[in-house]
């Protein structure tokens, strides 16, 4: 039987392993071309990606297990807080560029803006000829809201002494970010659930949230910190503020956006109008300043949507638009708004609709925000990567709906497929496209679909009495 001591050696000794492959494709002292080979390993060296999935399966095998045998583990507050700690610093510790080469991204945008005092949404890196240039990739304006600049300069700066240290620093500084999402969880918790250990377990030690947001030092930490400061603000009903925080949310990631308008409904249904009124004056300054600053024309706002991002076939709406013709394929992406894309956008904006008008109280904020969320990442957006889920995960915590909560746990590890399939492999195959988009896809949306066992029995009306 599993403990809590040595759920913790054995979680650890998974990060180690996962430390010593991620080091085989380290690009220490690589420029230009074979930097970049490196940094997109997912693509080229499929060995290391391999021997990364074998671990990551162990890693879940461990998580479940805990989860299922919770009442066994045994484990207090204090030590869920001192396993997540220590795994996250563990995790910290391995080298990035397996799965993601998005935070050499990140110290092109941070440089653009802290290092050369360029605006990043007017100007891209290849205006730039520096010592960074073999590193930069991303060729145009940055696609994230202004409040990630807030991390991605001081590492920029750091990225003038040395390239790896400087992605050490910016993964510092997202694991400063977890830690403090742990402490708002907590809080949260403290006052929602009769057992906060298990929401925060479930949380803090999801393997594919550490792997995505610690490991390879993805932004979307930030994206789940300020939602929980939000979500953490309504509680304790400072709805103004909560509006406002929900904004800086949507300022890292458009995805924020679902929770401000659920917010703001929130807010509407209680009637509490000084807040909704302060929290609006407090959005529509934001917003203003930072037209008169960072984003003063249409095609900076319009940055913040990637609007030169390409579809892939790993979201529902992106690989029915890849099976579709050449002619709509291009349709879709030279007018976002026409064709395929608006019958899409429209279907999504009804349900997100029919889900605004569920919210009641704080319990049905969190589970349609999560609703709403995954419809956005499955449904509508043209894109899906794992790290999207990572958003997810903070409601299945507090949530009080078992079914999204068992889904979006199915969901964190069946997205391991889209690494153990690389696209590459997919891309001229068809067979291996809808293995790689089932394999990922249906075992999760059947779980949020369909109703469980114990929820079909409650729908059924009681029998008459003879």
């Amino acid at each position: 039987m599993i403990n809590g001591r040595r759920f913790l050696i054995l979680n650890l000794i998974g990060y180690a392993a996962l430390f010593a492959v991620n080091a085989v494709h380290a690009p220490l002292t690589s420029q230009g071309g074979e930097a970049k080979r490196l940094l997109f390993a997912r693509e080229t060296t499929y060995p290391i990606v391999a021997a990364q999935m074998l671990v990551m399966l162990y890693l879940f095998g461990l998580y479940f297990l805990a989860l299922r045998d919770w009442k066994k583990l045994q484990v207090s507050i204090r030590q869920v807080v001192i396993f997540a700690l220590a795994t996250a610093f563990a995790a910290w510790c391995s080298v990035p560029g397996v799965n993601s080469a998005d935070p050499w991204a990140y110290l092109e945008f941070g440089r653009i803006a802290g290092v050369h005092g360029m605006n990043p949404y007017l100007h891209a890196y290849p205006e730039v000829h520096d010592a960074y240039s073999p590193y930069a990739w991303f060729p145009l304006p940055m696609p994230y809201g202004p409040v990630a600049l807030l991390g991605l300069i001081p590492a920029a700066w750091v990225s003038t002494v040395n390239v790896l240290l400087a992605v050490y620093f910016l993964k510092l500084e997202w694991l400063a970010a977890y830690g403090a999402s742990v402490w708002l969880l907590l809080r949260i918790l403290q006052r929602t659930s009769a057992e906060p250990a298990y929401g925060l377990f479930l949380f803090a030690l999801n393997p594919l949230l550490l792997l995505e947001l610690i490991v390879t030092g993805h932004n979307d930490v930030l994206v789940i910190l300020l939602a929980l400061v939000s979500l953490l603000f309504l509680q304790r009903e400072r709805g103004g503020l909560a509006l406002w925080s929900a904004l800086l949310c949507a300022l890292v990631k458009l995805s924020g956006i679902l929770l401000l308008v659920g917010i703001a409904v929130s807010l509407l249904r209680k009637r509490e109008w000084k807040s909704l009124s302060t929290g609006t004056a407090a959005v529509a300054a934001t917003l203003l300043a930072l037209k008169l600053t960072l984003l003063p024309t249409a095609a900076a706002w319009s940055n913040l949507s990637n609007p030169s991002s390409v579809i892939n076939f790993n979201s529902l709406h992106g690989w029915l638009l890849f099976e579709l013709t050449p002619r709509i394929q291009s349709l879709y992406l030279n007018r976002p708004l026409s064709g395929p894309r608006l019958i899409v956008a429209g279907l999504f904006a009804l349900f997100c609709l029919w889900r605004l008008t569920r919210i009641r109280d704080f319990a049905t904020l969190v589970t349609e925000t999560a609703n709403m969320t995954i419809a956005l990442i499955v449904l509508y957006s043209g894109q899906f990567f794992a790290w999207y889920l990572t958003w997810l995960l903070p409601y299945a915590a507090l949530t009080n709906s078992k079914r999204l909560r068992q889904g979006v746990l199915v969901y964190s590890f069946t997205a391991l497929w889209l690494y153990a399939i690389p696209i590459l492999w997919v891309e001229t195959n068809l067979s291996l496209r809808v293995a790689r988009w089932a394999l990922t896809h249906v075992a999760p949306l059947a779980r949020l679909v369909i109703p469980g066992r114990a929820a079909a029995e409650s729908a059924r009306p009681a029998p008459s009495s003879a």
